[in-house]
């Protein structure tokens, strides 16, 4: 799809970092976490960027006091949460098993039957493979992943928070639901900010997160009921992309991601309009690609791991 507008630059974002986790666990199979899988998620990030240039420039054109006001604050905002996210890891977690499993990752390719030295290791939590690509300590250069990971993510969801309360007062088609619940959402992404989570490398608040996102897209399908088919279509492959990294980040979220899943799907081959074979097809394969690059990999970590699929 054509960028359209600033949230088409945030879902790709996040569609981005789906994919990056899902490569990081095939690469992870093989060799161990270095520096190769960033140089390589930078140049296809970059790719895309130039590939796209013209539409984000065109973009950046129109309105270019609400822009620049808009970047203004969201670096405000990047400042806030890095000077949160600098302070050292403090969760009882952290020292556990979370730094072991980073240090793992980094050290050796996938480790069979790593569950016979802990139990934790075995967790299987995609985040930290995430979490040790960033950790860099090469050359004189040391950048540590628990300042800038999760405090990433944080960044991402206020700059689609920060957009959609601007819209919410600032568009001239009145408020939608979804602009409201974003809006609703600065408390909790505020308390998320100043936990002890936003400098550490924990799961639990990039689950969190996905949390708010997938049930914003599943309030935003039911509200926009005259989309595009496409449109919808490619909103599904969002909420289904969302759903897989949340439940190979965390186990616990198989459940709500599964059954924000299903409701979407239900929703989709519920309207009439949109209910083709063709389309249904499109949607099937679309769900049926995600599990499988997702998933399946995640699960052949698992039983690596430990013996288990999960």
């Amino acid at each position: 799809m054509r960028i359209k507008g600033l949230d088409c630059l945030i879902t790709a974002f996040w569609l981005g970092w789906a994919a990056n986790i899902f490569f990081l666990q095939a690469w992870h199979l093989f060799f161990k976490i270095n520096a190769t899988p960033l140089f390589l998620a930078c140049t296809v990030g970059g790719a895309g960027l130039l590939y796209n240039a013209r539409d984000i420039l065109s973009l950046f054109s129109k309105g270019r006091f609400d822009k620049a006001f808009y970047c203004l604050i969201l670096l405000l905002i990047a400042v806030w949460i890095a000077n949160h996210a600098i302070l050292a890891p403090s969760d009882y977690d952290s020292g556990l098993y979370h730094l072991a499993s980073l240090q793992w990752a980094k050290t050796f390719p996938i480790t069979a039957g790593l569950v016979n030295l802990h139990g934790r290791l075995a967790f299987n939590s995609s985040h930290f493979l995430y979490a040790a690509m960033l950790d860099i300590h090469t050359h004189g250069l040391i950048v540590r992943s628990w300042h800038i990971a999760n405090g990433l993510l944080l960044l991402a969801l206020f700059s689609q928070i920060l957009l959609n309360t601007f819209r919410l007062f600032l568009s001239r088609q009145g408020p939608r639901l979804y602009h409201i619940f974003f809006v609703l959402l600065i408390p909790p992404a505020m308390r998320g900010v100043m936990s002890i989570y936003s400098s550490n490398i924990s799961p639990d608040l990039p689950a969190y997160i996905l949390s708010f996102l997938i049930s914003m897209q599943v309030l935003q399908f039911l509200e926009n009921f005259h989309d595009h088919p496409e449109e919808k279509r490619y909103n599904l492959f969002y909420v289904c992309a969302l759903v897989c990294v949340g439940i190979v980040i965390k186990l616990n979220f198989f459940v709500f991601g599964l059954s924000a899943l299903i409701l979407s799907v239900a929703l989709w081959i519920g309207r009439k309009e949109q209910n083709n074979a063709c389309g249904n097809k499109k949607v099937i394969t679309c769900i049926a690609i995600c599990w499988c690059v997702g998933i399946i990999p995640w699960m052949l970590r698992g039983v690596i791991l430990s013996g288990f699929i999960a």
